[in-house]
């Protein structure tokens, strides 16, 4: 999804995010995506604002047995006639 907001209870100490991917057998090539992080709050008994910010990017790369892009497409032609284009 693109933008959106998340509370955070104030007696947390981390929180995770997790994005599910479907493994099939359709080539799709290399898929990318990324994550911004903007915290705003105030801490402490005087309300000391917080205002912290961080991004991440990531790359999901189609990697099946072990090789990069296993499941790209192979075509082989066997016939004993030429081909004329």
């Amino acid at each position: 999804a693109n933008g959106g907001n998340l509370v955070i209870p104030g007696d947390a100490t981390e929180i995770s995010v997790s994005l599910g991917t479907l493994n099939d057998e359709i080539f799709e090539g290399v898929e990318s995506f990324g994550l911004d992080v903007n915290v705003y709050g105030e801490i402490g008994d005087e309300g000391e604002v917080l205002d912290l910010n961080g991004a991440g990017n990531t790359t999901i790369v189609d990697d099946l047995d072990g090789e990069d892009n296993a499941d790209t497409p192979v075509l082989t032609v066997v016939s004993p006639d030429p081909v004329t284009e």
